[in-house]
């Protein structure tokens, strides 16, 4: 599923790093220093909380390790079916220098 190096899994979720299919919303493979985009579609009355979460495979440690990086999605790039759409450039993503919430398990 994560290809040694070959690319990064994103998804939207609806949880901050909870990785169980019920919480994903929508999920692709993209290629590293490529621009990418990625939308997916929930039923709720109010809007949610999403968030964009990441997971490759840490190329600084000698071992295999899988981080998992979560960035929580402004509410104004979160929209009802319908209305006029404004998509959420994040940049560059330096993974090993972002300064936020990750998880890590080691591949064996």
């Amino acid at each position: 599923m994560y290809g040694r190096g070959k690319g990064v899994y994103v998804a939207i979720t609806t949880k901050a790093l909870n990785t169980y299919r019920k919480h994903i919303v929508s999920e692709k493979i993209v290629e590293y220093n490529e621009e990418f985009f990625i939308a997916g579609s929930t039923k709720y009355y109010v809007k949610p909380i999403l968030y964009l979460q990441i997971r490759h495979v840490c190329a600084a440690h000698q071992l295999r390790r899988l981080e998992t990086i979560s960035v929580r999605i402004p509410y104004n790039f979160i929209h009802k079916f319908g209305k006029r759409v404004f998509f959420w450039r994040i940049g560059i993503l330096e993974l090993s220098r972002l300064q936020i919430p990750r998880k890590q398990s080691y591949l064996i």
